[in-house]
């Protein structure tokens, strides 16, 4: 320094010239949750409108600005319609599967064009719902496979077990109209007296 005429200026301020800054936090209460978009949706009542009402809402800024603001609007406005409209598909499958069964035994008893009629629209409602599962498995089914792979073959088979189930028969009407029952979980042993 002394060759090149320079001086030291000194120095005021912290001893060292570099600090380190830590940061505590519980991992559990910084849960981020992200959207998932149900294909089920777009076949349902409203969601065209809700979809045009924020697409068509106007948002100032740039053009990546309007599109993050608008896809997060639509997000949680979709959430939001779906718990209200939607509700829990599991719950409606179990108020219209029981429903069906009220025609169905009202049926016996009574033959009438409006318990026929009546009866045809709770299990129109139960299948729509059932359809609505249905694609809802597939999604994240799919999902899932695409995440765990080969891995989850214990979930799939646990799909397949529950649909069988949904599928089996438990009472079938005879040509006579008498309602027979099934005694065994062989189909094959169905009481035809």
């Amino acid at each position: 320094m002394d060759n090149c005429g320079v001086t030291d200026v000194g120095f005021s301020g912290s001893k060292f010239t570099w600090s380190l800054l830590i940061k505590c936090f519980n991992t559990n209460q910084n849960n981020v949750s992200y959207f998932e978009f149900l294909n089920l949706w777009v076949n349902q009542e409203g969601f065209l409108d809700n979809f045009k009402e924020i697409w068509e809402s106007s948002i100032v800024g740039y053009h990546i600005w309007i599109l993050q603001s608008k896809l997060k609007l639509l997000s949680r406005k979709l959430i939001q319609w779906s718990r209200e409209e939607i509700r829990d598909i599991n719950d409606l499958i179990i108020k219209w599967e029981g429903k069906v069964q009220i025609f169905e035994d009202m049926d016996v008893v009574t033959i009438s064009d409006n318990n026929r009629e009546e009866s045809n629209k709770a299990y129109a409602e139960y299948i729509k719902w059932l359809s609505m599962q249905e694609s809802l498995l597939k999604q994240k089914t799919q999902t899932r496979w695409f995440d765990e792979g080969d891995i989850n073959t214990r979930h799939f088979h646990s799909l397949l077990r529950e649909r069988r189930r949904k599928q089996q028969l438990n009472m079938i009407k005879n040509h006579r109209g008498k309602w027979i029952k099934k005694e065994k979980k062989d189909i094959t042993s169905l009481n035809y007296g």
